[in-house]
């Protein structure tokens, strides 16, 4: 054989080879990338569809009494708002009246903007109260935990509560209130 010859049956056979190669990788590529892919569009689509309204409410204990967010209420003042939020036993038909919670009820004040305020806050006269009810001037403020604003709008305060100050008093979750003001 000449050289001229062995040249081009080499060349040849690494032609048929690589496409061969070509094809068997593509085979197996294509199942791999289809899960992939299958995978990525569950993802994208399950984590698109959430929202706050997805979580649990608030619920937990407040002043040792097992306590579930129902209601409240949120009055606007001028660079802040006042929040309370109150459990189902509290049967108050219009909470932007007079209120008087006789029952277990969770009150706190913050700046009103959207954004994340860790507990104790700055500002120690603005912190999550625990209060036993209207009967009784005991209250406990909360030592840890976080309130996340999520939205202000003119329907609706929304949020998460997770606030702590002993078993008895400790509350997490999603919390809708109405604005008052």
């Amino acid at each position: 054989m000449k050289t001229q010859e062995i040249q081009a049956l080499v060349v040849g056979n690494a032609y048929i080879l690589s496409k061969f190669a070509l094809s068997v990788k593509t085979q197996l590529m294509k199942p791999i990338l289809l899960v992939t892919a299958s995978i990525l569009i569950l993802f994208f689509f399950s984590c698109n569809d959430r929202t706050i309204h997805d979580l649990e409410v608030a619920s937990g204990y407040v002043a040792g009494n097992e306590w579930a967010f129902e209601q409240g209420r949120a009055s606007f003042g001028t660079s802040e708002i006042e929040i309370i939020l109150m459990d189902s036993s509290e049967n108050i038909s219009d909470p932007c009246g007079t209120l008087n919670p006789s029952t277990p009820y969770v009150k706190f004040t913050i700046p009103y903007a959207t954004g994340t305020y860790f507990i104790p806050f700055e500002n120690d006269s603005k912190s999550v109260k625990f209060h036993e009810g209207a009967a009784s001037a005991v209250t406990f403020s909360a030592t840890s935990g976080y309130v996340q604003v999520t939205d202000i709008n003119s329907f609706a305060v929304e949020g998460i509560i997770i606030a702590n100050f002993d078993d008895d008093n400790d509350i997490a979750g999603a919390f809708f209130v109405n604005p008052c003001n």
